[in-house]
């Protein structure tokens, strides 16, 4: 499956999951900012409208970006305005001709169509994850979405950083199991990838799934994660924020 097969995958599992709920899924709280589950399916189908809009535009060779679209309905219709979102969104995916990876004009930014691509399973993969982490107690992420993540958080964690926050440290060492480690240097006030780690440098250790997981700002799974202590430790999340 490509990137934008599995977005369409992980975003049909959590309709699938929210077109089952009755009265009492709504309210229960999430680990996201507060977020209740209405919020966070509130907010998924805001998002699927968005991005649908963009590649539709992708598709038409329009450049200019899609604005805000609230989802204003009512909590016993929002099951409903999600399935109209993610078929919109799945419909305009589909009918973007890859060639030369063309240009996608999402909200925040336009990209080609393989960083949209990436940008869906992103954001697909971990809020299946959120709902399902909500509802049950504890989640897996999907291992093709952990083994994409994983292959890119050279390119991911540089892109989330906060070009204000001033890191305790100059190197940081991500090494998942079973995959090659990825070196980030602080340098000229920007995060960059690297080849070698540095002499003084911070580093985390585990299995691919916990440190995408804890690089992203979600739960870990128990004994499956080896951070370093120190300031950098509690400070990971305010240097690289992300979503």
């Amino acid at each position: 499956m490509d990137m934008a097969d599995i977005a369409r995958r992980e975003l049909g599992a959590l309709h699938e999951t929210v077109n089952g709920f009755g009265d009492s899924e709504w309210t229960t709280p999430t680990a996201l900012r507060g977020w209740t589950v209405e919020q966070l399916v509130r907010h998924v189908a805001e998002v699927a409208t968005r991005q649908g809009e963009a590649y539709h535009r992708a598709n038409i060779e329009v450049s200019e970006k899609p604005s805000d679209a609230p989802v204003a309905v009512p909590t016993e219709r929002l099951a409903a305005a999600l399935a109209i979102a993610s078929s919109f969104l799945a419909d305009a995916v589909q009918g973007v001709d890859r060639t030369g990876d063309p240009s996608v004009p999402m909200p925040f930014a336009v990209v080609p169509a393989s960083t949209a691509d990436f940008l869906l399973l992103f954001e697909y993969g971990f809020h299946r994850f959120d709902l399902e982490h909500a509802l049950e107690g504890s989640a897996h992420l999907s291992p093709d979405v952990v083994d994409t993540i994983t292959a890119l958080l050279g390119l991911s964690l540089p892109a989330i950083a906060d070009p204000n926050a001033r890191p305790p440290c100059a190197h940081i060492t991500i090494e998942p199991d079973n995959w090659p480690a990825t070196c980030l240097s602080w340098q000229k006030g920007v995060w960059r990838t690297t080849d070698q780690p540095g002499t003084d440098t911070w580093t985390v250790r585990g299995s691919a799934e916990a440190i995408v997981r804890f690089a992203f700002g979600r739960p870990t799974p128990d004994g499956e994660l080896t951070v370093d202590s120190g300031e950098m430790a509690t400070a990971f999340k305010t240097i690289f924020p992300g979503p």
